[in-house]
């Protein structure tokens, strides 16, 4: 389990030190906003979409329950 612990936190040091050198020569040149804003509006839309089917079904329903 020791091992283990150890190599995940030595690669995890290992990205942060790659990481710190990236931003620290200047290479970072945008932000994850590109990604980020169309991933939430989609998500957004599932969501919305999903509210919307569930409300259709539940009022078909609720009028099938009257017809019988």
């Amino acid at each position: 389990l020791g091992d283990l612990f150890d190599v995940a936190f030595k690669s995890n040091l290992k990205n942060m030190r790659l990481m710190e050198e990236h931003y620290k020569d200047g290479r970072h040149n945008g932000s994850a906003w590109k990604v980020i804003i169309p991933v939430l509006l989609l998500l957004l839309l599932v969501i919305v979409g999903v509210i919307a089917l569930t409300y259709m079904l539940i009022s078909w329903l609720w009028t099938m329950g009257k017809t019988w």
